[in-house]
């Protein structure tokens, strides 16, 4: 399976200013939110048989915070819909 590249510490971070010149912050730019469409169909089945955010991240090699953040993506586009267990499933960690 082919992923994403993992952000670490060492990940190069860019040098960034407001329009008013003051420091800004990136949030969450360590992670990876990038999905192929393969993942993307093999999350929506995962959704569905209840499989948990945690078990998911594993399975993905991803942080659970990439995970959750395309739970709330594919949720908001009608991909997915609520399930026993809620965001963490039924399936336990």
């Amino acid at each position: 399976m082919i992923l994403g590249p993992k952000r670490t510490s060492a990940w190069p971070r860019l040098a960034r200013s407001g329009k008013d010149g003051s420091d800004l912050y990136m949030a969450c730019e360590n992670c990876d939110f990038v999905w192929t469409e393969k993942q993307l169909q093999e999350f929506r089945l995962q959704w569905a048989s209840g499989v948990s955010i945690q078990q998911m991240a594993r399975y993905f090699d991803r942080d659970a915070d990439e995970v959750i953040i395309l739970a709330i993506d594919q949720a908001q586009h009608e991909e997915i819909h609520p399930r026993p267990g809620g965001i963490l499933g039924a399936l336990g960690a």
